[in-house]
């Protein structure tokens, strides 16, 4: 068993069931339905980590002492690549906000998606127009969840 796997379980359950806890504390609202009242959406996200973190610890409960594969020994931080990664996707986390104020929300994830999903795939320039394709979709599906269906505003810039 990996004691990582195991350790980091527990402590992702824990934080589960505090959530739970913590938003079932949020104020209710007298009339309508349970949905819309503030602190479902944590319950169900807490409730969902809950069951991650259990699939985590039986998985790690099955597997053996021996089922060590290389890149767990060497750790994520064993090539210059995927520090590079991290420090990109790192820096356009940084960076998105700062974008977002200038561009507007959409322009900003549309550009942090090409640039996330860029760095992410092997051969990236082969694969150009379907990187283009799930980030121009992606951007107008929540461009027409919060816009349209549910009228929430994106913030806006000199782009859309």
């Amino acid at each position: 068993m990996k004691k990582k796997d195991l350790v980091s379980s527990i402590v992702f359950l824990v934080l589960a069931g505090i959530l739970f806890i913590y938003s079932g504390t949020y104020p209710q609202k007298a009339s309508g339905s349970v949905v819309l009242n503030p602190g479902f959406y944590p319950q169900m996200l807490s409730i969902i980590l809950a069951m991650l973190s259990i699939i985590l610890f039986v998985s790690s409960l099955k597997k053996g002492k021996d089922h060590d594969n290389k890149e767990e020994e060497d750790g994520i931080w064993a090539t210059k690549k995927s520090i590079i990664l991290f420090v990109l996707t790192l820096g356009t986390l940084l960076l998105f906000p700062l974008i977002m104020n200038f561009l507007g929300f959409a322009t900003s994830v549309f550009v942090f998606l090409f640039i996330v999903i860029t760095a992410l795939t092997n051969n990236a320039k082969s694969k150009i127009l379907p990187i283009l394709a799930v980030s121009i979709g992606l951007t107008a599906l929540m461009y027409f969840v919060f816009n349209v269906f549910l009228r929430i505003p994106f913030p806006t810039g000199i782009l859309i």
